[in-house]
């Protein structure tokens, strides 16, 4: 996060969260859903089978993903997700589940690491420990 981004975020969270979700949706993302959605827990089970039937080495020599728009998306999710954990929590899990979408449909980039650990995370909060333990390593 650039130094301009951290003071927009320190002094004025909600607008930078605002400015945040207005470049997601800018870019046809869609609004993250809370863990209440129902079909966000089947999206969440499915990655989990998807990841489960994949190697290590698989996941760790994805191939690298050069889209600047791309990555600049999923590196705003992760700003964006650092900032949720205190504000709103509760759209973490759809938030990490769209890096990881977007990841493995286009490559890992420099924040593909962090949307493997807080889904990893989210796994571990749902009841699958093991699962989100190996993606948190």
């Amino acid at each position: 996060m650039c130094a301009a981004t951290k003071v927009i975020v320190v002094r004025q969270p909600k607008e930078a969260m605002e400015s945040s979700f207005g470049i997601l949706l800018e870019c046809n993302e869609v609004m993250p859903r809370t863990m209440e959605d129902k079909r966000l827990r089947f999206d969440i089970d499915h990655m989990n089978n998807i990841l489960q039937q994949m190697s290590d080495d698989s996941i760790y020599n994805m191939k690298e993903n050069y889209d600047k728009k791309t990555n600049t998306i999923v590196n705003l999710y992760a700003n964006l997700s650092h900032f949720m954990q205190f504000f709103k929590p509760w759209l973490l899990g759809s938030m990490s589940l769209r890096m990881v979408e977007i990841t493995m449909n286009t490559g890992r980039c420099a924040n593909s690491p962090v949307a493997f650990a807080y889904f990893g995370g989210i796994l571990v909060s749902l009841g699958y420990a093991n699962e989100g333990r190996r993606l948190g390593e």
